[in-house]
């Protein structure tokens, strides 16, 4: 290593080096030249803060951003605004939307790159309102948004249902020329649809001047949530006429649409073609849409055989959605099979023991009924009730 070799390593080199480390997702590294660096006497400034917070990217190393928090405001940088904008940016990759949001308050004057980093954050975590109110926010300051950013709030109103937001980001791509760049116009395809706008997402694809994959996958999805499974299939063919390359979205996709079409036969034949001609390996989202797929047509042992043929550390979505179908098919015995699996699953969720106990119910099975029902009250769990609404 060049770096090894030097018979002096200033802080400039060791900034650079911690920097390099941390880019590279090398935060054990980084954090040990850090700790050696102050051993020999070199004081860390705000750029070696910098490299070692670009590092830490994930929930698991969080109480390592804490500390490096901790020692900012120890040595007085937590009053460089850079450094609390890349702490928001941490924070928010680390799942922790609390402490990004507190030092996001402190900001006086935070960038378009620390908007970004909070509402991405808020939109990551799930909390999408709160996603929208902070673009409110963000919009009455002033700042201009990107096209990075509209595509991130549309996806926020995909998953609300909410309309009004998602044309009123569409009106802003349009007044400031940014929606006709792919990553947009692909997520006004996924919004509009999901909204109960399919015309207006077809509309918005057909204008595009330019598709790539991605804006190719959000019409297939489209079409595969509507039930529309040849036309997925035939905007799948358009693909590979224009020489583009599908990805795991594209067989997702595809799969969706076979699974809400019942198109078991077309669905075998997509995911067999996924490995053997385009070299890609199924994920747990295929895997969900093929089990449900295979199950819902009555084939439960065949469905069986797949999520078993994956081994022991299966995904609770896997088995749950066989679960589903053998609920769907009043298959009690399969039923009772699959979910000593499921409720073995780390991951297991209170509404998987719900629909197991509402078979047993059906069944006469009141005894185990009882024992499941204990079993959600004693840890507090309660199946959330089923609402639907498009809101315009």
């Amino acid at each position: 290593m060049v770096f090894d070799g030097l018979n002096r390593h200033d802080l400039v080199l060791h900034n650079t080096m911690i920097t390099g480390y941390g880019s590279c997702g090398y935060w054990e590294k980084a954090l040990n030249l850090f700790i050696i660096m102050r051993r020999i006497g070199y004081q860390p400034d705000g750029y070696t803060v910098v490299g070692l917070l670009s590092g830490l990217t994930c929930s698991s190393l969080l109480e390592i951003g804490q500390g490096i928090h901790g020692y900012c405001l120890r040595s007085g940088f937590d009053s460089n605004t850079h450094i609390s904008s890349v702490l928001v940016s941490m924070y928010t990759r680390c799942g922790c939307m609390n402490s990004a949001y507190k030092v996001f308050s402190g900001l006086s004057h935070p960038d378009l790159v620390t908007w970004s980093a909070l509402i991405s954050g808020f939109s990551q975590s799930g909390e999408y309102h709160n996603a929208l109110t902070s673009f409110k926010n963000m919009n009455s300051y002033g700042k201009r948004l990107d096209s990075v950013l509209i595509s991130i709030l549309l996806a926020v109103t995909s998953q609300l249902v909410t309309l009004a937001p998602g044309v009123e980001l569409h009106g802003y791509a349009i007044r400031h020329n940014l929606h006709s760049e792919v990553m947009v116009s692909s997520a006004l395809i996924d919004m509009y649809s999901k909204c109960g706008f399919l015309d207006l997402a077809l509309k918005v694809f057909d204008e595009m001047p330019k598709r790539n994959i991605v804006s190719y996958n959000s019409v297939i999805a489209s079409f595969g949530l509507y039930g529309l499974a040849s036309e997925a299939f035939e905007v799948f063919h358009e693909v590979l006429e224009r020489g583009l390359k599908p990805d795991e979205s594209t067989f997702t996709a595809l799969l969706s649409a076979c699974s809400h079409g019942g198109l078991l036969k077309e669905g075998r034949d997509v995911f067999r073609r996924m490995r053997d001609d385009f070299s890609i390996e199924a994920n747990t989202e295929h895997y969900v849409h093929f089990v449900k797929l295979v199950g819902m047509a009555g084939e439960l042992d065949e469905a069986y055989e797949v999520v078993n043929s994956l081994g022991e550390h299966v995904d609770s979505g896997i088995w749950g959605a066989l679960l589903s179908c053998c609920d769907a098919h009043n298959d009690l015995k399969m039923a009772e099979i699959v979910s000593q699996r499921l409720l073995g699953c780390k991951q297991e969720r209170s509404n998987y023991k719900v629909m197991v106990s509402n078979m047993l119910n059906g069944n006469g099975r009141w005894d185990d009924v009882k024992k499941l029902r204990d079993e959600l009250d004693g840890v507090g769990n309660r199946k959330v009730r089923g609402v639907s609404w498009i809101e315009v």
